[in-house]
């Protein structure tokens, strides 16, 4: 974590708030040269906040979901067939309290 946030500005860590309806306008798509199962959101919801979870609280954590959009952190390697997702950049939503307007 400290590495990641090291190697990033200030400002990349600046959240934004959205409703969970936008999420799909807000997260980054991948690009149309990644395998299909790449495409799209995951959604998480390890708390059970929008749905039933089987994780024990005090274990899950306050994400719901993630595309593999964010190619400014890493891009698709088809050699090794992996990618990276930040959980501070852009394709990661983490769950909140602040009510919007």
């Amino acid at each position: 974590l400290a590495a990641a946030l090291a190697s990033t500005s200030a400002a990349a860590h600046m959240p934004s708030f959205l409703r969970n309806n936008d999420v799909q306008n807000v997260l980054p798509v991948a690009p149309a040269d990644y395998p299909p199962a790449l495409q799209g959101m995951l959604w998480l919801d390890q708390t059970g906040a929008f749905g039933e979870s089987s994780i024990p609280a005090g274990v899950s954590a306050p994400d719901l979901a993630i595309s593999m959009g964010d190619t400014d952190y890493h891009r698709f390697d088809p050699a090794t067939r992996t990618v990276s997702v930040s959980i501070l950049g852009r394709a990661w939503q983490w769950q909140n309290t602040r009510p919007i307007p």
